[in-house]
């Protein structure tokens, strides 16, 4: 055998035909990486979409565990206007029937769009956003005390006990 003959096989296809040593040849593999690495980005875009939903629904149950826990113990101020419409309901059921709804809709439409960024930005969003409430959860737990010393002068205190009950939400 000839030293042409043993290099032959070795040397690149330059064909543009679509047979099945051209798709076998060395330009295969680059071309399948590069065509790998938007899948991959895809991939991770999907589960850290689904790490932030995740994430978001987790301290959205937070948020609604310790809204119904301080309505039916004593009460609190609500200062979102469709939440405190939805409390006037006076029904935890009905409480947890929105905030129900209103995540798992975000969530569907974040998982719809996992493969867009502006799905993942939006994830990122909703994240900040609920870390933002939870960080007011701890704030407004370490100042039940002063809160409770206002609900006890309200009840010995008309003009006080007006002025806290235009804000003050409890469910019965």
């Amino acid at each position: 055998m000839s030293t042409a003959s043993r290099l032959a096989p070795m040397q690149p296809q330059l064909s543009t035909s679509t047979t099945a040593s051209a798709r076998s040849g060395p330009m295969r593999d680059v071309r399948g990486m590069h065509a790998a690495l938007p899948d991959l980005a895809l991939r991770r875009r999907d589960l850290r979409v689904l790490a932030l939903v995740i994430a978001i629904v987790a301290m959205s149950a937070g948020d609604l565990y310790m809204t119904v826990t301080f309505l039916t113990h004593g009460g609190m101020i609500e200062s979102n206007p469709f939440a405190r419409a939805v409390m006037l309901q006076n029904s935890p059921a009905i409480l947890a029937l929105w905030k129900g709804t209103t995540v798992a809709m975000a969530a569907g439409i974040l998982l719809y769009a996992r493969r867009r960024p502006s799905a993942e930005i939006g994830a990122w969003i909703g994240l900040a956003a609920m870390t933002m409430l939870t960080i007011h959860w701890v704030r407004y737990i370490e100042e039940t005390a002063y809160y409770t010393q206002m609900i006890v002068m309200a009840q010995h205190c008309p003009d006080l006990q007006q002025l806290v009950a235009e804000d003050w939400i409890r469910i019965d």
